[in-house]
This record gives structure tokens, C-alpha cells and sequence, in this order.
């Protein structure tokens, strides 16, 4: 009989400085299957995220995202192929907005996630970033096994 091996359940870091949206992402992905930790500081989510592995990160700090040595540069300097969802809180016009999720982006923030959103929307953005890697790891596993 063959061994199966099978990737870890998935990490997910929530920071957020909110203890209601806190709780609120986290009864809301507690069914995704995933081990959940939490920040709740700009400087407490970049040293956790970079002491251990993360599948995805959920972060409100988007503004700590955006400096020269942010944690998604760190991550990604590190080799770190984490998922980071900032969620973006309201802004003043369009055009902010814009500008900031750009700069998002180009920090290397994988999805840009507007505040208020709705948790089924939440909820099926995350599930599908999880169970996605997932299917990397296993065909990965597979591609391993035969060679």
C-alpha cells in the first residue's frame, strides 16, 4: 500500500488592529479547514509572517504595505510565496483608491480587497487562494513521485 503524503492544513496570519473585524474573518474562515494566528500590529504581522510559513495573509495594515522594506518585499526577498490580501478600508475618492491599491500591487500584495465586503466574498476568495495552492503542492508532490 502506498503512503500518501499530504500537504500541512493551510497557515492564514489576520492582522488587524480591529478586534471586531478579527473576529468576524475569523469565525468566518474557521470551516476553511486552515490553522489561524493573528496580529494585531504592522510590526508584530511581518515578524510572525517571516518566522513561519504562511499560506495567506490577510492584513487591514495596508499602509505599512506600501513602505520601501514592507512585509510583502521582505516575503518576497525571502522566497516566500505567501498570498497577501490587504483589505482596503474606505477612501476619500476613486482616484485614492486607485492609487492605492496600484501601490498595493506593485508591493506585491496578491488581491486588493475593498472594505465593507461582503463574508460570502471573503470567504470564497480565500477558499479558492487555499484549495489553488493546495493543487499546486499535491501536483507538485506528484511530479516528485515520477521522476
Amino acid at each position: 500500500m502506498m503512503n500518501r503524503v499530504l500537504p500541512p492544513r493551510p497557515k492564514v496570519l489576520l492582522a488587524t488592529d480591529n478586534p471586531q473585524l478579527l473576529l468576524a474573518m475569523a469565525t468566518l474562515l474557521a470551516d476553511c479547514g486552515a490553522h489561524i494566528d493573528t496580529a494585531s500590529s504592522p510590526e508584530q504581522a511581518e515578524q510572525v509572517a517571516l518566522a513561519e510559513h504562511y499560506d495567506l495573509v490577510l492584513t487591514t495594515f495596508v499602509w505599512s504595505l506600501l513602505a520601501p522594506h514592507s512585509l510583502c518585499g521582505r516575503l518576497r526577498s525571502a522566497g516566500s510565496d505567501t498570498e497577501v490580501f490587504a483589505l482596503l478600508g474606505p477612501q476619500q475618492s476613486e482616484q485614492a483608491e486607485v492609487e492605492l491599491t496600484l501601490g498595493l500591487l506593485r508591493s506585491g500584495a496578491t488581491q486588493v480587497l475593498s472594505l465593507p465586503i461582503r463574508g460570502s466574498r471573503l470567504h470564497q476568495k480565500v477558499r479558492h487562494s487555499l484549495t489553488a495552492r493546495r493543487e499546486r503542492v499535491m501536483f507538485s508532490l506528484a511530479q516528485k513521485l515520477t521522476y
